[in-house]
Order: structure tokens, then sequence, then C-alpha cells
């Protein structure tokens, strides 16, 4: 069943308050759509099942990707291996960025250890990290005190938007800010970045040497099986191309262009494609994004059945804007 065809349930509409225990990500401004809290609590409850399988499921597409490249080794396949496995490493910063708002696990510590070691690290974040700029992101959206801002650079010193992220485009325009993403540069400035990112905002020596061995060990296990080319091939080329058209796809879906006119809805759009691109650029239900910005305490798997709870209230069927391709959410940040 999906989420258009779920039976609406009645839901008592009442304000947050402190006695839902709210979100420390929520954000600042008031949600169009006040949930009930019971069912915001039923919404919220972590699955480790669910999410470990998930997370697992990635792993064993990537393995499967890379021993298909490595029997087959011809270069279309290597060439389908790259796109597959650049789509998997965009999956695992969607589990990073669920960990982030602590939606991965329910113990919070095993949430952070268990992310960064099966996700975040493998793919050169740190989950602590990442949550220094994107809680913010989730408080301030589009204001001065957004972490996208720093994180993502949208904004020049005077509070403009760069030309990059100033929409609309022109179709040319448009590809052309994907594909230069996708030259290998900006994935190598990410790669060098995230080794960094820890030591630059002083974490705690603990989480350092953690990190260092992590790499440290994964770098001899790659010297002793004599794989360095094998590892820059299938994980740093995917990383520095598929994975950066994934992530540029995403974030210009969410944030660029025209939305909507309705206040309160004005900031983000949701776009939910089907299965090719689920699994290659919105996996996890990324694309459910205006439902992640108003409730970031529901984990991924439970994002369709918060779009139908919301669909209950008019105001949310009139004014999200919820697009059903990749194309069609696109195609609104054009000329």
């Amino acid at each position: 069943m999906s989420e258009d065809s779920e039976p609406h349930r009645p839901l008592r509409q009442i304000p947050m308050s402190e006695d839902s225990d709210p979100h420390p990500h929520q954000p600042v401004a008031k949600i169009p759509v006040q949930l009930a809290v019971d069912r915001l609590r039923i919404l919220s409850r972590i699955d480790r099942t669910r999410a470990l399988s998930a997370l697992l499921g990635d792993w064993l597409v990537i393995a499967a990707a890379i021993g298909f490249a490595l029997y087959l080794d011809w270069l279309p396949a290597t060439a389908l291996a790259v796109i597959v496995i650049g789509g998997r490493q965009h999956a695992l910063t969607v589990v990073t960025h669920d960990a982030v708002h602590f939606r991965f696990l329910a113990d919070r510590g095993l949430n952070d250890w268990v992310a960064e070691l099966l996700a975040a690290w493998p793919v050169f974040l740190s989950v602590r990290v990442f949550r220094i700029v994107h809680a913010p992101h989730h408080r301030f959206l589009a204001e001065p005190g957004d972490g996208n801002r720093r994180a993502w650079r949208t904004h020049a010193a005077d509070g403009e938007l760069r030309p990059e992220w100033t929409y609309p485009k022109s179709r040319l325009g448009l590809a052309a800010t994907i594909l230069r993403r996708a030259a290998l540069l900006t994935g190598a400035l990410w790669i060098v970045r995230g080794l960094i990112a820890p030591f630059v905002v002083r974490r705690p020596a603990s989480e350092l040497i953690a990190r260092a061995a992590f790499y440290g060990l994964s770098a001899w296990a790659i010297h002793a099986l004599g794989a360095w080319v094998e590892f820059l091939t299938l994980w740093v080329l995917p990383y520095c191309t598929w994975h950066m058209v994934a992530q540029y796809t995403r974030l210009i879906c969410e944030h660029s262009g025209r939305i909507s006119l309705q206040p309160g809805f004005e900031l983000t759009r949701s776009t939910s494609p089907g299965p090719l691109g689920r699994f290659f650029i919105l996996p996890h239900n990324i694309g459910y994004h205006l439902e992640h910005h108003w409730y970031p305490s529901v984990p991924w798997y439970n994002l369709p059945k918060l779009r139908v709870a919301l669909r209950d209230d008019p105001s949310f069927v009139s004014g999200a804007n919820i697009q059903h391709s990749l194309i069609a959410s696109l195609r609104q940040c054009l000329r």
C-alpha cells in the first residue's frame, strides 16, 4: 500500500508543547500544520531492525557492484558500477543524516558510534561534525543562522545568494551546475574537508583517535591487498562523480526555484520519484523533505505515514509542493 492509498486517520489538532518533548532540531518558525502529539510520538519511534537492515542492504549492493565490476573487468561494467556505488554512497550519507537527527538507533551513544563506523566515516563524513551545521539548518531555515549557508556556501558575506544557488536558471545553466560538481574536483575537496573537519572543530581526543585508527587500518588493508587502483576506481571515483550528482540534484530539488506561494510552505519542496529515482538519487525517503523539515523526529521509514497524517489538514493539500519525479522538481527551477 502506498502513502497515497493508506486510509486517513482523524487527528486531534493541538499545538506542540513542552509536554510533547520536542525534538532539539525542531524549527523555530511556527509549523503551519500542527500534528497531534500522540500521533507524532508513534511516528517518531525508532525501529532499529529497519534502520540496520537498510544499512546492510546498502552495503550488500555496494559489494555486489564491486564484485560485478571486478569479475567482468569490462569498461561498461565498471561505469555502471561507478553509478551504482555512487548512489549507495549517497544512501550512506542519508543514513548518516538520520543519525545526525538521533533517528538511527534509540541509544544516542550507539546511534553516533555505529553510524560513524558503518555509514559516515566510509564516505568521509562525521555524524557529530555534520550535526553542528545541520541542526541550525533545521532550526533557522532560510535565516542568517541557517547551517546550509556554511556547509554549502550558498550565500556571500553580504547575505546574498551566490550565483550558483540563484534560481531559476536556464537548462544549460542547471546542467552545468550539476556537471561541474561531478567533475572530480568538488569530490576531492569534500574528501579532504571531511578528513580534517573533526580536527578543525576540535572534537574529543577519543573520537579523533578512533577516526584516525579507522582510516589507518583501512589504508593498511588496501595496501596489504594491493588494491589501491581498485579503491580509486570503485570508491573514490564514484564518490567524486555520481555521488556528487545525487547530492547536488537532491539539494536543488529541496530548496530552489518556485516552491509555493502559501506562507509556511514556500521554502521546501518534496520529491517522491519512482523506483529508479529513489535508487540512484533519492534513497531512504530523503525526498520527503517538507515533512522532514517540519518534524525531524520522524525517522525516514515513517515519512510516508507522516505525509498521510498531514494530508488531513486541507492547508497541507493546497500548499505543499510535492512532485512525483525529479524532472518535475527540476523543471520548477528553470526559467
